[in-house]
């Protein structure tokens, strides 16, 4: 495609197809939804629905040209620019259902990546450490179930197997006890 006829496909076909979009940070859903038509066109906004945040996040593709990257910026309600020049780089397909996903999955993970750690640096490293220990356990955790589901007749005997625990059994029943304890620790970081 052209530069002049994919910025006008994002301008006048990609931006309108983008309004009342929902873009999902965890707990948190985030409106996307396209302003109405003034001097300098149409605008992308990305608000938080949950709580009312003193800021919003722009981020039009098209805008002033740009068609290989999509322009991000954050305003403070009061009309300032607290982030400003950030950009993300996108690769559009000319597909309109496929490139409002590429916009949207772009996005949130720019939003994950840049603007949430800019905004909130001492939340962001706490989620950073609680994250890299959940990894650590799903990594223990990660033995091949497939492999332990058939019990090994050389190591299983009588007595294990009329107490119903063979050492494949155990394997499986202490990896159940992590994912357990795993999946306690996530909820507890979802309900914090």
């Amino acid at each position: 495609m052209s530069t002049t006829i994919l910025s006008n496909y994002l301008i006048h076909t990609l931006v309108p197809a983008l309004h009342e979009k929902r873009i999902h940070i965890g707990d948190d859903t985030y409106r996307v939804h396209v302003t109405g038509r003034t001097e300098a066109g149409e605008f992308v906004h990305i608000d938080r629905m949950c709580e009312k945040d003193d800021w919003s996040i722009v981020a039009t593709p098209g805008w002033d040209g740009a068609t290989t990257t999509i322009p991000i910026d954050v305003h403070h309600e009061a009309g300032e620019v607290v982030l400003a020049d950030n950009a993300t780089d996108v690769a559009w397909t000319g597909k309109l259902e496929y490139d409002v996903q590429v916009y949207l999955h772009t996005v949130r993970n720019h939003i994950i990546k840049v603007i949430l750690p800019a905004l909130w640096p001492d939340s962001t490293d706490d989620m950073k450490t609680q994250l890299r220990a959940i990894e650590g356990n799903l990594r223990s955790a990660s033995t091949d179930l497939w492999a332990l589901t058939v019990d090994d007749p050389e190591t299983a005997t009588v007595e294990s197997e009329k107490a119903g625990m063979t050492p494949e059994r155990e394997v499986i029943h202490t990896l159940r006890l992590r994912i357990d304890e795993v999946t306690a620790h996530l909820e507890a970081l979802i309900n914090a």
